[in-house]
């Protein structure tokens, strides 16, 4: 089946990318930030309680598998998505995926959609303005409650210096981390709001 064979692929060039990377350096941690759904639970019997674009069928990418197998040392799905939102739920995913890297030695660090907050023009929307703001604050602490999560990524860096309430929000988050979070960081601290470079 096509499909199966380009998941292959796929799987073949991420599990020899990271043995490149460890055959070079074995202290160096290999990242993936893949898009938030792996599969609805209405396509897979193991997806999420979704209806989004899937990772799994839509490009080809068995990112559950990365994980299951151990291929990566950290994962960061891309959960883009606010609360509520009737494709994808932002606490639905996370959850989806504190789950899967249970058992595993897999690090598993958030997405964040910081971008949506600073650039959403119109006003009716849940990422408009302050609603943005409350929305990733609300997030922050829906991150620290998942069992198995290390910590979070924000993308992108240019969304929170742009913005002037994304900025106070920033500021936020800086004292969240260092005050509440600190002990569940490790080294997604390093990308805090800089970027999650995504091969998906």
């Amino acid at each position: 089946e096509i499909g199966d064979w380009r998941r292959d692929n796929t799987t073949r060039l991420v599990r020899d990318l990271g043995r490149a990377i460890k055959k070079q350096n074995p202290d160096i941690l290999f990242s993936v930030s893949p898009s938030g759904i792996w599969a609805n639970k209405e396509s897979h019997p193991d997806g999420s309680d979704t209806t989004g674009k899937q990772a799994y069928y839509d490009y080809y990418a068995d990112t559950r598998l990365w994980v299951k197998e151990e291929l990566v040392d950290i994962i960061i799905p891309q959960i883009y998505w606010e609360n509520g939102h009737p494709l994808a739920d932002f606490e639905e995913v996370s959850r989806w995926w504190s789950d899967t890297v249970e058992g595993t030695a897999v690090t598993l660090c958030i997405g964040q959609g910081v971008y949506k907050a600073a650039e959403e023009k119109n006003d009716t929307s849940p990422w408009f303005g302050e609603k943005g703001v409350a929305e990733l604050k609300k997030q922050l602490g829906q991150i620290k409650a998942l069992k198995n999560c290390k910590g979070f990524v924000q993308y992108r860096i240019g969304s929170i210096t742009q913005n002037k309430s994304i900025i106070r929000g920033a500021l936020y988050l800086f004292l969240f981390i260092f005050f509440v979070l600190s002990s569940i960081f490790l080294s997604c601290l390093i990308s805090f709001t800089f970027s999650s470079a995504s091969f998906l």
